[in-house]
């Protein structure tokens, strides 16, 4: 081995050395010193991508810490052999290993940096003022937390304002990985607070949907207010969003408990849904998560049925398949999707499932509403008489208990816990 590469450093010297004397034995000499050469350029350059990626998956921060121990190790274990193999007679198999690895490891740095650009990219602030923002909420390791997610009528690029027709409050419990998803009726006639011609805040009796026209932190209010919780974070997205993600996902499969089809309101194209399970790409979903006029529950069921997509869209997000899908998701979610969670805590969450890749407990509560005293009334911070639905506080006060349920722990099936 010595001799190896005492012989092989000879030859990378013959190749900056010019001399006269036995020429095709330096002609020999100076082509294995070039070969040897190039194998060390190429070892060079793994080691600098090698770099480049442990930075952006280290600042990333998604890896549990015996994974990344484990990569790092594993990329310090084959740079090593690499280098040693270009003094030795497995130069050829090194600089190969050296070429693969390379272009790997960039597609690896690319991608975890996309990962962070489109992270940064949806999360968004903008209506907390500065001292908010410095005193925004970073949960803990294993502690519950609280998210509401909000589905925007309207096409186009993600904002913040607009009435919402999903209203669905996640609570989450990552140590005990249960989640509750409680629907909220968009004409639930309660508090909301929104600003007048004017532009003078006012609140008074409205729509809840209505509350999203002046911010989403408005609808964040408006729930916290009738539920008596404190709401940690927000996803919205809109019906492009919708699409987008969901055909990024390679479909998702549904699980409905009512056979349909939508009308056209509800979607250009009509599509039949069956009672289980129906594989669905981005547009049915919408249709799915959209139709409300052809049930007699109406807008209750359109509910149910919204919080059976989010079911399975998390369901395929926590997947093995979905890893490779993820350069479309981070395509089609960039413009679609907002949050005020920290980038910290999505990582963290990804870090967690990755640790402990066990299934959720998904369950679903959706609100109804009492029809003997609903009807036609005043909404009063936006104006004119229109059709609401007035609350179960029944069904509220059922919601509240399970939710405090589910974040002291308490592992449950709804359908046994409501009667």
């Amino acid at each position: 081995m010595i001799t190896m590469f005492t012989r092989t450093h000879k030859d990378i010297e013959s190749v900056f050395r010019k001399t006269t004397k036995n020429r095709k034995k330096m002609k020999y000499r100076k082509k294995r010193g070039m070969v040897a050469l190039i194998g060390i350029l190429f070892v060079f350059i793994q080691f600098l991508v090698s770099v480049l990626f442990l930075k952006n998956l280290i600042t990333l921060d998604i890896l549990p810490f015996k994974y990344l121990v484990i990569i790092i190790l594993f990329l310090v274990f084959i740079l090593c052999y690499n280098f040693t193999s270009q003094y030795t007679r497995t130069h050829i198999v090194g600089k190969i290993l050296a070429i693969v690895l390379s272009v790997i490891l960039v597609f690896g740095y690319t991608a975890s940096g996309k990962v962070k650009n489109t992270l940064d990219s949806i999360s968004d602030s903008l209506f907390f003022n500065q001292e908010n923002i410095n005193n925004q909420k970073i949960i803990k390791k294993d502690e519950s937390f609280i998210v509401y997610i909000s589905g925007n009528d309207e096409y186009g690029k993600i904002t913040q304002q607009g009435k919402s027709d999903v209203n669905i409050l996640a609570t989450i419990n990552p140590k005990t990985k249960q989640i509750l998803l409680v629907t909220t009726p968009r004409d639930y006639y309660i508090n909301i607070s929104g600003f007048d011609e004017r532009g003078n805040l006012i609140t008074g009796l409205d729509k809840f949907t209505h509350a999203g026209n002046a911010g989403i932190q408005y609808s964040i209010e408006a729930l916290e207010n009738l539920y008596g919780i404190d709401v940690d974070y927000f996803f919205k997205i809109n019906f492009d969003g919708c699409i987008n993600i969901v055909d990024a996902m390679g479909g998702i499969t549904i699980y409905s408990d009512i056979e349909f089809t939508n009308g056209t309101n509800a979607a250009p194209e009509q599509y039949n849904f069956v009672v289980g399970a129906n594989d669905c790409d981005g547009a049915k979903t919408l249709a799915f998560v959209r139709e409300r006029e052809c049930f007699i529950k109406g807008d209750i069921q359109r509910g149910i049925n919204q919080q059976a997509a989010i079911t399975a869209m998390l369901h395929k997000v926590i997947s093995p398949s979905i890893l490779l899908r993820y350069t479309q998701i981070l395509d089609a979610v960039s413009d679609m999707l907002l949050t005020n969670m920290p980038v910290e805590v999505i990582t963290g969450l990804v870090k967690a499932q990755i640790n402990n890749p066990k299934d959720w407990n998904v369950q679903s509560y959706a609100l109804d509403y009492i029809k003997e005293e609903s009807g036609t009334k005043l909404c009063n911070v936006y104006g004119g008489y229109r059709w609401v639905a007035m609350p179960d506080y029944n069904m509220v006060n059922n919601a509240v208990e399970m939710i405090n349920r589910v974040k002291m722990g308490e592992i449950f099936d709804v359908s046994e816990y409501i009667k």
